[in-house]
């Protein structure tokens, strides 16, 4: 046996191995691509296969694209690849598009305009049949080179501000009402919001939501906290420092989080503040991460579709591709309902106001360090 490693060895070419077998490589080819070979007996037909086998051919991918003009890839771009709701997605899209007989390749833009518009030119070059695209701002330029390139794509968990382009995402404002209606039937009046970019599609339809819940139970809402990076539980830190740096009779004795790493951050940082959840802080999350199932206490959040998500912009990409329907064929944005999973970080308001508000209740804690030595701002 050679000690050359296996992966080194020189590629069998189709024609070398038509050449072995003393057939025409056009029969190899239908062979061994199962094509109808009337005309092939069923010895020769098996001992193809073996002799292919025994070579270790492997069909040129490449080559046959070029011939097929289709290369059975799917370039997927996220904003975020630590982000398990991205890791989610790219699960059910990638399992989708296997059962289709296609791969995917996963792009991380860091929800950069410049890296989207590198991965854009990569894929473009004829790598792709098609892409998804779950990075998408509401004014993204870098996308409109698609159009330009004829190369089909779906929106996915994001949209831009495009009338006639296909996209999939969860009703956002449903879900800040679901928060809204479920913090006020527990007596909280003061129920603040933490909001993502507003360059963001999901974070504008979630702040509508909480606006428009809001307004329709009468009461006003403290001041919402925007975040201007990353949606993580640094950023949920931040705006809890934020919120508490408001006189005491408007902090909130709720918030609903932009998603479930930022209502954990605020949780977190609630703690450290000598705050209990939720006796003295109620907080909901949206996207329902495996993570806050398992926090203490596990989080009430909105339960996004992601799989069936993931498998709807999949279905409508594969349709374009293979069935020739144009995305004027598609649907526009088809838009997933959401659901609110009630856990233990919600709890009705005592006597209908935060126990920190009771005659004789003991004042606003300052913020512990990790040290266990108070000082001015909460320990990162």
């Amino acid at each position: 046996m050679s000690a050359e490693p296996r992966a080194w060895r020189r590629t069998v070419t189709l024609r070398e191995l038509a050449r072995r077998l003393g057939v025409n490589p056009s029969t190899v080819s239908r062979v061994l691509n199962r094509r109808p070979t009337p005309h092939v007996s069923e010895a020769t037909r098996a001992r193809i296969f073996e002799v292919a086998a025994a070579a270790g051919y492997r069909p040129n991918r490449l080559a046959r694209s070029l011939k097929l003009q289709r290369t059975h890839m799917i370039g997927m771009l996220i904003p975020d690849v630590t982000n398990p709701h991205f890791s989610a997605l790219f699960r059910a899209v990638d399992d989708a598009a296997s059962a289709a007989g296609y791969h995917v390749i996963l792009c991380n833009t860091d929800d950069r305009s410049d890296r989207l518009q590198q991965h854009l030119a990569a894929l473009g070059e004829g790598h792709v049949d098609g892409l998804i695209v779950a990075c998408a701002r509401r004014h993204e330029p870098a996308l409109d080179v698609l159009r330009a390139w004829r190369l089909p794509y779906v929106l996915l968990n994001r949209r831009r501000d495009v009338a006639d382009e296909v996209g999939v995402v969860p009703d956002d404002e449903q879900a800040a009402r679901l928060a809204v209606a479920h913090l006020r039937a527990l007596g909280h009046q003061r129920i603040a919001h933490v909001a993502g970019s507003s360059e963001v599609s999901r974070s504008v339809a979630r702040l509508r939501g909480f606006r428009q819940a809001m307004a329709a139970a009468g009461v006003s809402a403290p001041p919402c906290v925007t975040v201007s990076r990353d949606l993580d539980e640094e950023a949920g830190a931040a705006a809890f420092a934020e919120l508490w740096a408001l006189p005491p009779a408007q902090r909130p004795t709720a918030v609903f989080a932009a998603n479930d790493l930022v209502a954990l951050g605020v949780l977190s940082a609630a703690r450290r503040w000598g705050l209990r959840v939720p006796d003295d802080l109620s907080i909901v999350g949206s996207d329902d991460l495996p993570v806050g199932r398992y926090a203490t206490p596990a989080l009430t959040t909105v339960r996004l579709p992601v799989t069936a998500m993931g498998r709807l912009a999949t279905e409508l990409l594969i349709r374009q591709l293979e069935a020739g329907a144009s995305a004027a064929d598609s649907p526009r944005a088809i838009v997933v309902p959401v659901e609110l999973v009630v856990r233990e970080s919600s709890a009705p308001l005592l006597a209908g106001e935060s126990s920190r508000d009771r005659p004789g209740a003991a004042p606003y804690p300052e913020p512990r360090h990790g040290n266990g030595e108070r000082g001015d701002e909460p320990s990162e």
